[in-house]
């Protein structure tokens, strides 16, 4: 991926207020180096609250004592790389024309909070920071992320393009597109807000490609508010997270504004609370779903423009095993029939029946005796004499096969228990694009899954005991 942007000028250059030391000693930079006051401009070792500035190549090959208080400058010719095993802590960071790799782990409070002037900034160890800025029109450079990098602020792209490639982890406390500039994911990007203006926000002319292999994990923890607001384009090739954390009243999934394009060719998972739509088409939006699949957690459906049928209710009732759904609707106009579908794992559906309309103000009724697992998801397609079609909220239903199987705490934060299993049956944990997590046999009745370490999302844990014939699928929400 070619990654070329700018970084801007934030409201003041704070390394005015900095006195200013320039390193002049041999590369690679020790700490005997850094203490000669030989190497350094006016032969004074910098202290506390000074901007140090690098001009030549140089490269630091251990810990050196420049605290919080320092901000850093590199110019052209010069350039900076952080060895990997090096801490480095500073204050902001400014490249002017020069080149910085990070392959250590270090603790900036602003990355480009000045800018970032025909430079470029390689992160393949670990980045800790507030805030990320980057684009300014002419200031141009460049920014790859191949390491894990933690923002507990915001990241604010201007112009040009931010690439984190496949294997890299962001971490921010929202994220901004704004018109001319593109961001590309194709490792794990999480958008975490905690304030109203913090989701993830593609302003009109921004980009945003989610590549195949990515994962982009986008929530809110306030309510009244968009995970993510998309104005400008959305591509998704890869995996997408929507959802609030915890459920919120008032906090919603997606909106794409007028002139918004929202494309989806792969999954998206939308863990939303129940009483709001998860995406809101306005007039002259080019948002499609198709082919891709779409999968719908806690939330109602508003993927499309609505059709002309109002359900009043959409409900179940368990006898004998077998479940029977009742629904009714208050408005049917140019409204063909219903399609009942069925899924024992939530995301793949079949038909398993179709009624026709009947008329405005009409109840229904379907009995499944054939389709049975250990957890039963139901939803109704409802198409239009156009061949429209949209759908209902899914309903969950818990079988009763005679497994005592369970799975929980779901959702989970750190370990799954696995409970009423038999000796011997194999336990299977997969991602949401199918890939295999854990295989392996249980040992007892009572097993246990590490989850902490894995990406948000949706995953599937899967039972089969060849002994009793059964193979039950378990849906598990990882938070």
């Amino acid at each position: 991926m070619k990654t070329v942007f700018t970084f801007f000028i934030i409201i003041f250059f704070p390394f005015l207020s900095f006195a200013v030391a320039t390193y002049t000693g041999p590369s690679p930079l020790t700490t005997i180096e850094y203490n000669n006051p030989a190497n350094w401009s006016g032969g004074t070792v910098p202290g506390g609250a000074e901007l140090i500035i690098f001009n030549t190549p140089v490269t630091i090959a251990a810990n050196l004592p420049i605290s919080s208080s320092n901000a850093i400058r590199v110019i052209s010719p010069g350039s900076l790389t952080i060895n990997s095993g090096v801490t480095l802590n500073s204050s902001d960071v400014d490249i002017r024309g020069a080149a910085i790799i990070n392959n250590g782990v270090w603790n900036a409070h602003n990355i480009g909070y000045s800018n970032i002037a025909n430079g470029s900034f390689t992160n393949n160890g670990t980045l800790n920071g507030a805030n990320l800025n980057i684009g300014s029109g002419t200031l141009a450079g460049s920014f790859t992320n191949n390491g894990n990098m933690v923002f507990s602020a915001n990241i604010l792209v201007e112009e040009g393009t931010f690439d984190n490639n496949p294997g890299g982890i962001i971490t921010s406390n929202g994220l901004a597109i704004r018109s001319g500039a593109t961001l590309l994911n194709g490792g794990t990007l999480t958008s975490t807000a905690t304030g109203s203006t913090g989701q993830l926000d593609v302003d009109a002319g921004g980009t945003l490609v989610n590549e195949a292999g990515g994962v982009l994990n986008s929530r809110m923890t306030v309510g009244n508010v968009y995970a993510m607001n998309i104005n400008g384009s959305f591509t998704n090739q890869g995996t997408v997270n929507v959802g609030t954390d915890p459920f919120n009243t008032g906090s919603q999934g997606i909106k794409a504004g007028t002139g918004g394009s929202f494309v989806n060719s792969a999954s998206i998972v939308f863990e939303i609370d129940p009483t709001n739509c998860v995406l809101v088409n306005n007039t002259g939006v080019n948002g499609t779903f198709s082919p891709g699949t779409v999968t719908i957690i806690s939330g109602s459906n508003c993927l499309s423009t609505p059709l002309p049928v109002i359900l009043e209710d959409f409900s179940f009732k368990v006898k004998d095993c077998n479940t029977t759904l009742n629904w009714t609707t208050a408005e049917e106009t140019r409204f063909t029939h219903f399609d009942v579908q069925w899924s024992e794992n939530g995301v793949d559906f079949k038909i398993i029946g179709t009624l026709k309309a009947k008329g405005q103000g009409s109840s229904y009724q379907f009995l499944n005796d054939k389709y049975k697992a250990a957890i039963n998801y139901y939803r109704l397609q409802m198409v239009d004499i156009n061949g429209n079609s949209d759908y209902s909220a899914t309903l969950m239903v818990k079988g009763c096969s005679g497994t005592t199987t369970s799975c929980y705490p779901n959702p989970v934060f750190e370990t799954l228990t696995v409970e009423g299993i038999n000796t011997g049956s194999i336990i299977q944990l997969t991602n949401a694009l199918g890939q295999s997590i854990i295989t392996r046999p249980a040992y007892g009745s009572f097993e246990k899954i590490k989850m902490s370490g894995l990406p948000h999302g949706v995953y599937a844990v899967r039972i089969i005991d060849n002994k009793a014939g059964l193979n039950t699928v378990f849906k598990i929400i990882k938070q």
